[in-house]
Parts: C-alpha cells; structure tokens; sequence
C-alpha cells in the first residue's frame, strides 16, 4: 500500500513529467492498459486533471460520521487491482454501503460497461429506502 500512495503522490504533484517508469507502475496498477509505446491519448488528460489534486495520504474522512448520516454508499471499482479491491471492500464495509465491481475501464470504473445501469439502480433502490422529505 505505501508504495501504491507513493506513486500516487508522484503523478498528482508531476503529472506528466512523472518518472516515465513510475507513472507506467502506476497507471498500470490503475488499470490502465499501458505497454513499451506512446501512452494511449486519452490518458494524458487525466493525469493532467489530477495533477495538483489532494494527496492521497492527506484524504481523512470521519467513515463513522460519513455512515452515520445514513446516506446511502455505494463504492464503485474496476476489479483490476488487489490493493485496491481491498481498499473499496474495507470503504463500503466502514459505511454500510453496497459494493460494485465493474471492470473494463480500470480506475476510470465510472467509463465501465454497465456502470450507468449500476448506478442508476442504486439511486432507485435508496430512493425507495428513503423517508420523504416533511414539509
């Protein structure tokens, strides 16, 4: 796990000008499909968006007050790393949420087949669960 936030910290404060090794690593634990040649063009512009974000070691949430609130949760991922399979499974379990594993766009999950449909039956189902609002 330090390693995956080390990597993490380097493309959100380098970006693109990220060790060319490291940010292969990475992007590949993202699951991004990355090989020896030109990054795919798609990718340049999200490492571009998130370069300059929050690091991930500085990201703290209260999960107990998050959960509390009793909105409902649902976390989403691309199945393509086991580290962060884990990360997702401890999240969702912390905040009573559902769980969702959608491959095929690796990190980008919310790109994945069936996401939409995925996200669209969570909304219904907690929309269902919840109380209306009193006037």
């Amino acid at each position: 796990m330090a390693r995956l936030e080390r990597l993490s910290d380097a493309v959100l404060v380098h970006g693109t000008d990220t060790d060319p090794a490291e940010l292969r690593e990475f992007l590949h634990v993202t699951g991004v499909p990355v090989g020896d040649g030109p990054l795919p063009d798609g990718v340049l512009p999200g490492i571009r968006r998130s370069q300059g974000s929050r690091l991930t070691g500085e990201a703290r949430p209260c999960l107990d007050a998050i959960r509390d609130t009793g909105v409902p949760v649902l976390v989403a991922s691309g199945g393509h790393t086991a580290a962060l399979e884990r990360i997702c499974d401890a999240l969702a379990s912390a905040l009573g949420g559902e769980r969702g594993v959608l491959p095929g766009a690796g990190h980008f999950v919310a790109a994945a087949p069936g996401f939409t449909e995925r996200l669209e039956r969570f909304m219904h189902a907690s929309a269902a669960r919840s109380p209306s609002p009193s006037r």
